[in-house]
């Protein structure tokens, strides 16, 4: 159900823009034209005139045209978003609501994502500063002083239980 709500605001995204919905299937277009999300529309103009000047089908020979003529539609696609501004903040919503999709996802069904299987997760994390071990290291003696806490209580409540039925079983006499 949810997929289908996600992909239905999609299309919505896509209809108030003037353009179609972008394929989730399609690389992200910031990576595609090699320019970072705060690009302004100068940085992507630059940069899509040099992607499609080195990709452009009549640029190449007969056996790679095929291949040329995709790569070109899919970077007149990404310039065609990014270059609009409200095309540029559906897109941008769009890709916020799947990366943060493919998080939880990753988290907690282990991801659908074929690619990454077999590698480990720290090669795409930054190392922690000196502040985050700190705080990290914290966290988890707090939750070790918790955990030995509520295991003290639980044996002492057991202990107080056999105890107290070692002392009605003294006091009224039930043994055999």
């Amino acid at each position: 159900m949810a997929e289908g709500a996600s992909s239905g605001r999609r299309a919505e995204a896509g209809a108030r823009s003037g353009q179609p919905p972008p394929d989730l299937d399609d690389p992200n277009y910031y990576e595609l034209l090699g320019v970072t999300f705060a690009a302004s529309a100068e940085e992507i103009r630059r940069a899509y005139r040099s992607a499609i000047k080195e990709i452009h089908p009549d640029r190449q020979r007969t056996e790679g045209r095929a291949r040329a003529e995709e790569a070109a539609k899919l970077l007149n696609r990404a310039y065609a978003t990014l270059s609009k501004p409200a095309a540029r903040r559906a897109y941008d919503q769009t890709i916020q609501a799947q990366v943060i999709q493919d998080q939880i996802m990753g988290r907690y069904v282990g991801g659908f994502m074929p690619e990454m299987q077999g590698q480990p997760t720290n090669q795409f994390r930054r190392p922690p500063s000196a502040a985050e071990r700190r705080e990290q290291a914290r966290a988890n003696r707090s939750a070790l002083m918790t955990l030995l806490t509520a295991f003290l209580v639980l044996v002492a409540l057991v202990v107080g239980i056999v105890l107290l039925f070692a002392l009605i079983e003294a006091l009224f006499g039930l043994a055999p």
